[in-house]
């Protein structure tokens, strides 16, 4: 089964026929059904092609009942009339199952109420649809089908299925070829993004800040990380700046890792015991504190075990302390701090008690603060 994700417009009512609100839903919606009418009496083997970029596109994609059908329409009535238009066309000639989903502030009138409530209510419905819960990958067999809609959604969309590896397909006019937009091997460069870890987080909270007040939380930003840190930032005039699509991608995908916020550290008893035995903390400390930062725990080096569901921090020296934690609710749950690498090996061995989340009691882990010695 597949899941294909449209965004919708409307061309479903026809190149002469024009909402008013002055007039309502009923005649906007009775011209629509004559059309649709008229067109399969005139032109039945051309009907989908005809009638909608949405049909013609799913058309060619040989939708089936198989398949499932998610129309993503704007906020306004003219895109309500036409998307459930659509529904209707899709359950009648391909037997899919269909459901249309509002975007809050979706629509052409206002453009800053487009960039701070539509898109990001649009990035946020294709995580539910497209994004496997908890996780940066794609569902499997899911689509998103930029065809219908308005130009000004098309760019998001295409950024989105580049970054989270989900193809996009488009069909032009009324062409007889698909386009396809393969998944492109791309990923947010994270260790690039510390230095500007305030900066970034600090915009996102107060969604408009200057860009002289953005640049001053980088210190010591050359020139070049300078014009890579402009592809997070959108100008709004006044010298001030928001988020840009893709600034707006990489805010989602930390919310995604808990919270933007740096998280509160939370150690078991073993880990504590380990901490407070050992005078010389730099290591620890320095694994701690880039877990503790969103942005410094996407760049950070990690390892699975196939004996644990904890993550592994593993520095890049050889034999240098490890640790297994988990993220939860902004919480850093460190479960094991291990000194030496013999530890670690000896703790996740054939005879070590291989530790999971379920074997902590949550209750019984104390939090690190700078009064302990970190920072």
């Amino acid at each position: 089964m597949r899941t294909i994700v449209c965004t919708t417009g409307t061309s479903l009512a026809g190149p002469n026929n024009r909402f008013t609100e002055t007039e309502g839903n009923a005649p906007y919606r009775q011209r629509i059904q004559d059309r649709l009418q008229r067109e399969q009496r005139e032109h039945p083997t051309d009907f989908l092609v005809n009638i909608s970029a949405e049909t013609n596109s799913l058309a060619k994609l040989k939708v089936t009942a198989k398949d499932r059908i998610v129309l993503l329409r704007t906020e306004t009535q003219d895109g309500q009339v036409c998307a459930e238009g659509i529904k209707t066309v899709i359950e009648q000639q391909f037997d899919a199952t269909v459901s249309i989903e509002e975007i809050g502030g979706l629509q052409v009138s206002d453009a800053t109420v487009f960039k701070k409530n539509g898109v990001q209510n649009l990035f946020a419905a294709l995580d539910r649809h497209c994004i496997l819960p908890g996780g940066d990958s794609a569902k499997p067999g899911v689509f998103l089908n930029m065809t219908g809609g308005f130009k000004a959604v098309a760019a998001y969309l295409v950024l989105y299925g580049m970054l989270y590896q989900v193809p996009v397909v488009y069909l032009y006019e009324k062409s007889n070829q698909l386009l396809t937009l393969p998944p492109a091997p791309l990923q947010f460069d994270w260790e690039r993004m510390q230095p500007a870890a305030d900066a970034f987080i600090h915009l996102y909270k107060e969604l408009e800040v200057s860009k002289k007040e953005f640049f001053e939380r980088i210190p010591g930003a050359s020139y070049e990380d300078r014009q890579w840190y402009e592809t997070l930032l959108e100008d709004v005039g006044q010298g001030k700046v928001n988020l840009s699509a893709f600034g707006l991608l990489v805010a989602r995908r930390l919310e995604q890792d808990g919270e933007v916020d740096e998280a509160v550290l939370m150690l078991s008893p073993s880990a504590l015991k380990v901490w407070n035995s050992h005078a010389d903390r730099r290591h620890f400390t320095e694994m701690l504190e880039k877990v503790q930062n969103p942005l410094s725990r996407r760049s950070e080096k990690h390892a699975g075990h196939r004996a644990t569901d904890l993550t592994i921090c593993k520095p890049i020296t050889p034999g240098a302390p490890r640790m297994a934690y988990w993220v939860d609710n902004g919480k850093v749950y460190v479960g094991e701090l291990f000194a030496h690498h013999d530890d670690y090996e000896r703790f996740y061995g054939p005879n070590g008690p291989k530790r999971k989340k379920k074997d902590y009691g949550i209750s019984e882990f104390s939090s690190l603060t700078p009064l302990d010695g970190l920072g």
